[in-house]
């Protein structure tokens, strides 16, 4: 599922297109959507997991749809849902985050919550037992936190970052293998900002701009040149200007300050069915929309996307991408030009444009 949620005032409708096979487009059925849809106003945060959705609304409450064979719907049960179902009662939710099979979301208090999937102790409650409701985690205070594919980073209030589940590749980043059933601190820093969470890597970007990532690099997802896997955090390159970061299967996508967008990792798309790349290098014009050109060479150091061809574009401060959003399968990215946002994506009938002033973008998985 792939879904599109436009933040201005007036504007709080997400669209969503793809894969339905059990309800994760939340539109009432199993039917396949190519062309991007609305679905009802009034979201501030939606979340795309492998095969299912959660969203907070502006009135605070949380929902959940499509897949639930692991509970990740909150629901006391594991019945799959074809629209959106409110967890719980509480109006306090601020964000949500969906993993594989896994959610955690964030009040307003700053405690966190969990449930879903929990057999590597991604739910960071201490026990390897799947929750169908939300758990809170622990007692602390959090500001951020990201579900991956088997595992949870967050970073608490005072700065510091902790992370929790599966560790076959050394996601967790304490400098082991072994699974994590608790949140386990991440070395001294205390100035951890966003975090992101994919297949087996995580990453995350400091106060200062620097970019931080570790655990799976047999793909290059890590950015540092290399193959190998890193058990502890190790820097991106030298920037100190990254802005945003999102992660999924084998790649990494991150948009800088000057709103240049770059990715690196797995690249092996080039040839499937519209002609795309994960790691779009070049881009030309066809029938109206910008698309990469394919290219199926894994890149082990970020590369600029730019739309000039082989070097990343200089862009006036209003042509800048907003946000990147990354899936198993796809990226997306959404560009600015003046009041009109251009959808670059790499679906049939995924060209769309809307009249608004604010943009998020989140991709299952």
């Amino acid at each position: 599922a792939v879904v599109l949620l436009l933040t201005a005032t007036g504007c709080q409708s997400p669209w969503a297109f793809g894969r339905n096979l059990v309800g994760q487009l939340g539109d009432g059925s199993n039917v396949n959507r190519p062309v991007p849809f609305d679905i009802d106003p009034g979201w501030v945060n939606v979340t795309a997991g492998e095969q299912h959705v959660a969203g907070v609304r502006t009135d605070g409450t949380l929902w959940g749809w499509g897949y639930n064979g692991n509970g990740q719907l909150g629901q006391g049960d594991f019945a799959d849902r074809l629209t959106p179902v409110r967890i719980g009662t509480a109006t306090t939710w601020q964000r949500a985050s969906a993993g594989w099979g896994h959610t955690v979301a964030l009040r307003a208090d700053g405690t966190l919550w969990a449930w879903g999937a929990n057999g590597w102790g991604q739910l960071g409650d201490g026990t390897t037992t799947t929750r169908n409701v939300p758990q809170q985690v622990g007692t602390a205070t959090w500001s951020s936190v990201a579900a991956g594919w088997g595992h949870t980073i967050g970073v608490r209030a005072d700065g510091t970052l902790w992370t929790w589940g599966l560790n076959t590749y050394g996601q967790i980043g304490n400098g082991s293998l072994v699974n994590q059933l608790t949140p386990v601190q991440i070395g001294t820093a205390t100035d951890w900002k966003t975090v992101a969470g994919g297949f087996g890597h995580t990453v995350a970007i400091r106060t200062d701009g620097t970019m931080w990532s570790w655990g799976r690099n047999l793909e290059g997802q890590l950015g540092d040149g290399t193959t190998t896997n890193r058990t502890t955090p190790i820097q991106v390159g030298t920037a100190t200007n990254w802005a945003t970061v999102d992660a999924a299967f084998g790649h990494t996508v991150a948009v800088r300050t000057n709103g240049t967008l770059w990715a690196w990792g797995l690249n092996d798309h080039g040839s499937n069915r519209a002609g795309a790349d994960r790691i779009g290098h070049d881009v030309e014009e066809d029938r109206g929309q910008r698309r990469p050109h394919p290219r199926d060479t894994d890149e082990q150091l970020p590369v600029g996307l730019g739309f000039e061809r082989g070097r990343p574009a200089r862009r006036r401060h209003h042509d800048r991408p907003q946000l990147t959003a990354t899936g198993g399968h796809l990226d997306l990215v959404v560009r600015h030009r003046g009041r009109r946002f251009r959808w670059i994506g790499f679906e049939p009938g995924d060209a769309a444009r809307r009249e608004c002033v604010g943009v998020g973008l989140e991709l299952s998985r």
